[in-house]
């Protein structure tokens, strides 16, 4: 069910975020072809725990619009074998390719996801 807050996150909140702090990325899709998207790079996340308990330690934390125009859709990607590039540390020139470990959330038209 998606609420009010979903429904005006999705509209004005989540946009404006990628206004002031995104930056674009390349996504890799399997076999797909290559779009560059806009996401909010979160660099040297903390660790997270999988449902077992077992600690994760990414290293990166993306996050986009669950779209399959203008982000990644949490239907389309195939954790594992897709991919994104991005530079890892400010002023580098070389970007790096990440793979996708897990998908943290998907709420409010925005997908979270664990890079390694």
């Amino acid at each position: 069910m998606t609420t009010r807050f979903d429904s005006h996150f999705a509209a004005a909140g989540f946009p404006m975020l990628l206004d002031n702090f995104g930056e674009s990325i390349a996504y890799l899709p399997n076999g797909g072809k290559r779009r560059v998207i806009t996401a909010i790079v979160e660099r040297n996340p903390p660790a997270i725990f999988d449902a077992s308990g077992t600690a994760i330690l990414p290293t990166a934390m993306i996050r986009v619009y669950n779209s399959a125009t203008s982000g990644i859709s949490s239907r389309e990607a195939d954790i594992g074998s897709d991919q994104v590039e991005f530079v890892l540390k400010i002023g580098d020139v070389k970007p790096h390719i990440f793979s996708f470990n897990t998908m943290l959330s998907q709420d409010s038209g925005v997908t979270s996801w664990a890079l390694i």
